[in-house]
């Protein structure tokens, strides 16, 4: 026989599975339609031999004396990317969680390593370890509800939790009728009776009544 406790947590992962899979599927069908909506850039030849010659002369990525090339090919494609666009005005950020391989080794994360720095001037091209932060410098507002979502202030509850509310908010509703009830039996707007006289009474009549027996099971 199951205990309760068991059963309350296969009450809580099935309540979870339902709305954090909507959500999850929600999430991954924006991303996939921003993924669709860009044209993919190529790694051209140039760019894997610019990738190569970082292996080569064991600059970031291969900082940390690992295989990189994937990584260095995304950098090469980053700056490919910058040289071809010249247009004025155009600014370009470089996001990544990979802190260990892009970021500076041993120092301030935000920052990337010695050997990446000339790619970032800070005006054109800037470096980032997080997307909410970029956001943020775009547009102060678009984000402004991002720490409550990140930390779970606007998470949604567990199964348990809105049922211990529920009871909660059950219980408040009840004794505040309940008082109200009695106060208007103390001051003669609701008037105690017996079930005989309750059935005796007419509809109209028994809209300011309430048996005993009711009254006392609260």
């Amino acid at each position: 026989m199951a205990t309760h406790g068991t059963i309350q947590a296969l009450n809580e992962a099935d309540h979870a599975a339902v709305y954090k899979g909507d959500a999850v599927n929600a999430s991954i069908s924006k991303v996939e339609g921003l993924l669709r909506s860009f044209v993919p850039l190529p790694a051209t030849d140039e760019i894997k031999a610019r990738a190569a010659d970082r292996a080569i002369t064991a600059t970031a990525p291969f900082h940390r004396l690992k295989n990189s090339i994937g990584d260095a090919v995304i950098i090469e494609t980053y700056v490919d990317q910058m040289r071809r666009e010249e247009r004025a005005g155009v600014e370009f950020a470089f996001v990544t969680h990979n802190k260990s391989d892009f970021s500076a080794d041993g120092g301030d994360h935000r920052q990337p390593p010695a050997d990446l720095l000339p790619h970032f001037d800070g005006t054109r091209s800037r470096y980032w370890i997080s997307l909410a932060d970029l956001l943020n410098h775009l547009d102060g507002d678009l984000l402004a509800n991002y720490d409550m979502e990140l930390y779970g202030a606007l998470q949604a509850r567990g199964l348990s939790e809105i049922q211990d509310a529920e009871q909660l908010l059950y219980c408040q509703v009840w004794y505040n009728r309940h008082q109200n009830l009695r106060i208007n039996i103390e001051r003669g707007r609701e008037k105690v009776v017996t079930e005989a006289q309750w059935n005796a009474a007419n509809p109209k009549k028994r809209r300011r009544m309430i048996t005993d027996r009711n009254l006392e099971g609260g």
